[in-house]
This record gives structure tokens, sequence and C-alpha cells, in this order.
């Protein structure tokens, strides 16, 4: 959701979604959905495909944006856990806009700040045996890259 990255740094089910997992996950089908608020990170969301209790860190606000969807629209993807509601004016702009919900299946644990997120340390990886190709060379077996 568009307001999450402010309180939360994780990508984990139930937190962000990332803009390139929705990219890779846009030629999924996507069905109908109907969302109930269970709990302050808890939804229930109905398919024609299933019935289940799912988890996502801002589900109160999730909720919120469901009942505000254009038209109704509210869609679910069970194989990517991607939920779609689209919205026909965000933050005060009308404009035509979906926001995605990464939900889980399982219970949430606790967020990252972006000031706790795990980070990359790249001195180590300097000290270790990874050896990094330009992207022009070809590995072993493979065509060459464009």
């Amino acid at each position: 959701m568009a307001n999450e990255a402010f309180s939360c740094a994780s990508y984990e089910p139930g937190h962000n979604v990332h803009y390139i997992q929705v990219r890779v996950k846009a030629h999924l089908p996507r069905f109908w959905a109907k969302v109930d608020l269970i709990g302050p990170k808890a939804v229930r969301v109905v398919t024609e495909r299933q019935d289940q209790v799912l988890f996502h860190h801002s589900a109160i606000e999730l909720y919120m944006w469901t009942l505000v969807a254009h038209e109704g629209e509210v869609k679910y993807c069970p194989e990517s856990k991607l939920l779609y509601v689209r919205l026909d004016e965000y933050r005060g702009v009308k404009q035509d806009v979906w926001i995605t919900a990464y939900l889980s299946e399982d219970e949430l644990g606790q967020c990252y700040g972006i000031e706790s997120a795990p980070t990359i340390d790249f001195e180590e990886i300097l000290r270790s045996d990874v050896k990094f190709l330009p992207t022009s060379q070809t590995r072993e077996g493979e065509g060459k890259r464009e």
C-alpha cells in the first residue's frame, strides 16, 4: 500500500508489496473479492475460489480502501496473495489508481522500521570470495545477455 514505507520496511507476506513483484505477478488470474475486517491485522477475503482469513500489518487501512473502491472493484489473486483495490481518487487527486496489498496466510511477526531494516554490509561483501562479472560477460552454458 502506498504509505506503508513510512512505517515498515519489510517485504515479507503481510507487509509491503515491491513494484517488481506486482509486475511479475500481473498475468495471474484475479477474482472479485469481498473483504471483511476481522481484527487490526486480519481480514477475511471471500472469492469464488476461497473464503480465507489473511493477515496484513495495515488491515484496518486496507479494509477502509475496499469500502471506497471504484464501483466496488476489489480483486484477489490467490496464487500471488495480492489484493487489488481500484480507486478513482487518491490523496485528494482525481485519478485512476490501484492500491495493492500483499497478504499473508500466517499471523505476522514484527514489522521492520525503516531505521531497523536489514541492510547490506558492503564491506563484508568486498572481503568475501564472491566474484562479480560485468553484465556483458556470459556464464558457462548461457547465451549472451542483452
